[in-house]
């Protein structure tokens, strides 16, 4: 298979000097192009063109030299860095990267040309309970009879996830993440999380054991201090990895039990769904 052919932020600016009327989105990846573009398919007004990050060649150095790790969030960070730099005029671009953790964390970079999405990730965009059961239910087959304990459960075992990564964030502890689908269970229509056994397990695995004291700690502080709107507060992997753990034990179609499936079945919401349009409206807008 071919390398994928990238233009190089030079010839970006060249293009954008000479078009600066042009619209162009550049997003980290593959699933946030999907799903923008199903959304603009059915949507008027909001022309632009969509670019995945690979398509440019953002070379690690200059990562970098920038202070970030090497990653497409960071590569998308550093495009807008380096077209507000290098432009002589103003360009219709948008370099769109997710929040994560970092606006728990930090002030977020208010630069030209980036541009942060409202909430931690563009997938907060399908976690409406509608949404999340047409998603779970309707798509994935999945039978559970109360959906709203469902999904609190669900918003539960997310918040305590992102306190496990603020923590470690917080603690400087490079933690190297396990799978936490072994520590799962169904408890009626709800989700179950062996938060301890992770715990311990987390920090045995990485070799951080003495810090269980203060891990514990600094998890509790961040649970308690995440409060309000739910969408500032999980990670959106985690998300599409919980759906699709939740198909087999709620008895729905076990060969689309996948993060695959999930994300599929939210480019399709994103062309389908009015709610979904509309939120995925306001995140390029």
């Amino acid at each position: 298979m071919s390398e994928i052919e990238r233009r190089t932020i030079d010839e970006l600016v060249a293009r954008y000097e000479l078009e600066p009327d042009l619209r162009d989105l550049y997003v980290e990846g593959l699933f946030d192009k999907d799903v923008i573009s199903a959304c603009l398919a059915s949507s008027k007004g909001l022309g632009f063109a969509i670019y995945e990050i690979d398509g440019v060649e953002v070379p690690a150095d200059l990562v970098f030299s920038n202070g970030l790790t090497d990653g497409n969030k960071q590569r998308v960070i550093v495009l807008a860095r380096e077209l507000k730099s290098m432009m002589s005029c103003d360009c219709s671009v948008v370099c769109l990267v997710d929040r994560d953790l970092d606006h728990w964390l930090q002030e977020l970079e208010n630069a030209r040309y980036l541009k942060w999405t409202r909430f931690c990730s563009i997938e907060a965009c399908f976690s409406g309970e509608g949404t999340i059961k047409a998603i779970l239910v309707d798509f994935l087959g999945s039978k559970i009879s109360n959906f709203s304990e469902y999904f609190n459960s669900l918003i539960d075992v997310l918040k305590a996830i992102y306190s496990l990564r603020l923590a470690d964030k917080n603690l400087s502890l490079g933690l190297r993440w396990i799978a936490f689908d072994k520590y799962l269970s169904r408890d009626g229509n709800c989700i179950k999380f062996d938060l301890d056994t992770y715990i311990n397990r987390l920090l045995i695995n990485n070799s951080k054991l003495k810090e269980f004291d203060n891990f514990c700690c600094s998890y509790k502080q961040w649970a308690a201090a995440l409060t309000g709107d739910f969408r500032q507060f999980f990670r959106g992997h985690d998300l599409v990895d919980l759906l699709a753990w939740s198909v087999k034990p709620f008895s729905g179609i076990k060969p689309l039990a996948s993060a695959l499936s999930v994300e599929r079945a939210m480019v399709l919401l994103a062309g389908k769904s009015q709610e979904v349009i509309s939120e995925l409206q306001a995140e390029i807008s």
